[in-house]
């Protein structure tokens, strides 16, 4: 087959590392797999060239022109950035026109909805979320692609190696986070927690790589900022996994949370069990990607997830165990396995999915941690507002500041509709 992966360029984010994935597999498996790259190149190109995968830059006429000579038979969109007039264009001057699927981002309906054939979201809440913001029935769970080769367990005289360079002691209990410096990506409840672990254990140190100044700020202010490493960067999945594999435990809390999560993945290859905190009033993918009790735990409240780490770090066998089933449960997110499963939606006519509702069955409450009933019904009830209401169920955030938040929102509706 001719499977075209069509995206918004090649630099290092992780919609363009996905599409990177997407289109080696299909390489892999033997069919002619080729890449537009439709605003510009970057760091994955010579990647692809070196696999002996097409790239094409821009919709320049002549593009269109050996495009349209080529044939292609299944159009793969990435959505993020994507541009209607662009993808539209593309599709029309194609013939015959192929089948057209997308990697959806963002879990928001495309423009180009009435062209496809198969909308992929990236899990069950995704799903969900997507159908309450009037996504058509045309949408099934597809996860994004891992390419698991570049990612595994460093050494140990590796990761001691890494640990010394940073000025961590060798023996310490180190918490890790590695992320994009966006501040919606990350959350200051981690300093909290942090700092409730550091309360009777002083071998206890955070690495932050990526972290925005938000959350370096927050960090200033804590008792144990002497303990809290900062790295800017940390480029190359070698010298990824080396970062990884020096962590004791992977601490995920994002404000926005995550559409799918791949640091979580990253971690899990790295047999680095994962701590997340849940966001119901936001995406909420970490709860799918983390099988809790499994691979790592999933909180709702910060004590939650204080207490999970607790139990790692009181238990080193356990961090092991968790870490080597972690690595077992990144497989079902394999390249290969995901291409197959695309190229069986488009080839067997089973491009309508499954059926879903946010807020069911996507997150287990533990009884611990039990939200108060009005959130529970909130969210068995399912709708957008009771998505926003949900965020009652964090600790930093009363039941006033909800009302006000609720009142300046209603208050900048009503004066738009004036304007």
């Amino acid at each position: 087959m001719k499977i075209l992966t069509v995206v918004y360029d090649l630099e290092i984010g992780v919609t363009q590392r996905v599409a990177q994935s997407f289109a080696l597999a299909y390489n892999e498996l033997g069919h002619d797999s080729r890449v537009l790259a439709v605003d510009g190149l970057g760091a994955r190109y010579e990647e692809l060239q070196d696999c002996n995968v097409q790239v094409y830059l821009g919709l320049s006429q002549a593009i269109i022109e050996e495009l349209r000579e080529w044939m292609p038979e299944l159009l793969h969109l990435h959505s993020h950035l994507l541009r209607e007039q662009d993808v539209r264009s593309l599709v029309d001057s194609l013939t015959p026109r192929p089948v057209v699927v997308e990697t959806n981002v963002f879990s928001k309906p495309s423009p180009w909805e009435d062209l496809l054939y198969a909308s992929f979201q990236l899990g069950a809440w995704p799903l969900g979320l997507y159908r309450l913001r009037g996504g058509v029935d045309i949408a099934c769970v597809l996860p994004n692609a891992v390419n698991a080769s570049g990612m595994s367990k460093a050494e140990a005289v590796v990761t001691k190696t890494f640990r010394r360079e940073i000025d961590v002691p060798e023996d310490a209990f180190v918490l890790g986070r590695i992320g994009q410096p966006y501040p919606g990506k990350w959350d200051e409840r981690i300093v909290g927690i942090f700092d409730a672990l550091c309360r009777g254990a002083d071998d206890c140190y955070f690495v932050c790589i990526g972290a925005p100044d938000t959350i370096k700020d927050a960090f200033a202010k804590s008792p144990n900022i002497k303990h809290v490493r900062f790295i800017d960067r940390v480029v190359g999945d070698k010298k990824l996994s080396i970062a990884y594999s020096s962590f004791d435990v992977f601490l995920l809390a994002a404000n926005q949370g995550e559409s799918f999560g791949m640091v979580l993945v990253e971690a899990a290859l790295c047999q680095v069990p994962v701590v997340t905190l849940a966001t119901p009033w936001a995406d909420n993918t970490q709860c799918e990607v983390v099988v809790d009790g499994e691979s790592g735990y999933v909180n709702l409240t910060m004590g939650g997830a204080i207490r999970s780490i607790r139990k790692l770090y009181d238990s080193p066998e356990l961090r092991r165990s968790m870490g080597v089933t972690a690595a077992k449960l990144a497989e079902r997110f394999s390249h290969i396995r995901l291409a197959n499963q695309v190229l069986q939606i488009v080839q067997n006519s089973e491009g309508t999915g499954i059926s879903s509702d946010p807020g069911r069955g996507f997150f287990k409450w533990k009884s611990e941690e039990m939200p108060p009933l009005c959130v529970r019904l909130l969210l068995f009830i399912g709708s957008k507002t009771s998505l926003y209401m949900s965020k009652y169920v964090r600790e930093d955030i009363g039941a006033t500041c909800m009302a006000v938040d609720l009142v300046k929102k209603a208050c900048s509706k009503i004066i738009n509709q004036f304007r």
